[in-house]
């Protein structure tokens, strides 16, 4: 990734000529009204869908353990939790298509290699998982230019993101993106995973963001409102767009 920051803040020029945005980049968008919604749309795959794709993915696998030696109730599992986007499932690991691969690490712990990452260059990216009780898991992430940690649960049929806090630092500008729970404003939840599909955007709660840079200043909330996206700066009227959307869905089902 490119400049993401600094190319949607930079909303007074064409898109086709903003400095730094080239169209073989990804994350390429032909403009948008609201540039500071725009970069964290853009950034949400890695940014918060791979957190809940990772703690489903550790609820399933710590199920599985249970029932690893009986290869029909184990596959059945898998497809009762991912339907057919599965695509392997073994003592030391499971993959699911363009979501990632979960090693198990050992009692509690794993490893989760996302489908997507901030940069696909940063060979220190690291996802980690690890158990800290029944359906909890606390994920954490180091590379380069993106941290978090989060604290996540499953409970029955829904996933809860009790704390999240993310630092992404542009590498090839000054600009630093910020995201973080807003307890004041309810826990971030969506419906687990299950054999009809994913669900992509949480339901409920709300995330602050904060973005800064050499010549960008922007802070907000991002409030979930189902298949809308309600964006809460101070003294503004909040202004609603359309929810993120996977940038890949070919083999893996979205409801």
């Amino acid at each position: 990734m490119r400049n993401i920051i600094e190319c949607f803040f930079i909303a007074v020029l064409p898109a086709f000529a903003v400095s730094g945005c080239i169209r073989d980049d990804v994350y390429w968008m032909h403009g948008d009204d609201d540039p500071g919604y725009t970069v964290f749309s853009e950034s949400y795959v890695w940014q918060v869908n791979n957190f809940f794709r990772c703690v489903e993915m550790c609820d399933f696998f710590t199920e599985y353990q249970k029932i690893r030696q009986d290869r029909e109730a184990s596959e059945k599992l898998a497809g009762e939790y991912f339907g057919d986007a599965w695509t392997d499932l073994y003592y030391e690991k499971m993959a699911v298509a363009e979501t990632g691969t979960l090693y198990n690490e050992g009692e509690g712990y794993f490893l989760f290699r996302p489908y997507e990452i901030p940069d696909w260059r940063d060979t220190t990216f690291r996802m980690e998982a690890v158990s800290v009780g029944e359906g909890s898991f606390r994920i954490t992430c180091t590379s380069q230019s993106f941290n978090a940690d989060a604290l996540m649960r499953v409970e029955g049929s829904t996933v809860y993101m009790d704390s999240f806090s993310s630092s992404y630092a542009e590498p090839v500008s000054s600009s630093v993106m910020k995201v973080r729970t807003d307890a004041s404003s309810g826990v971030v939840s969506l419906p687990r995973c299950a054999s009809d599909g994913f669900s992509y955007v949480p339901e409920s709660g709300e995330l602050a963001v904060e973005i800064s840079g050499d010549g960008v200043d922007d802070t907000f909330r991002v409030m979930f409102d189902g298949d809308r996206i309600g964006i809460i700066r101070k003294g503004r009227q909040t202004e609603y767009y359309d929810a993120p959307s996977p940038l890949y869905a070919y083999n893996i089902n979205y409801r």
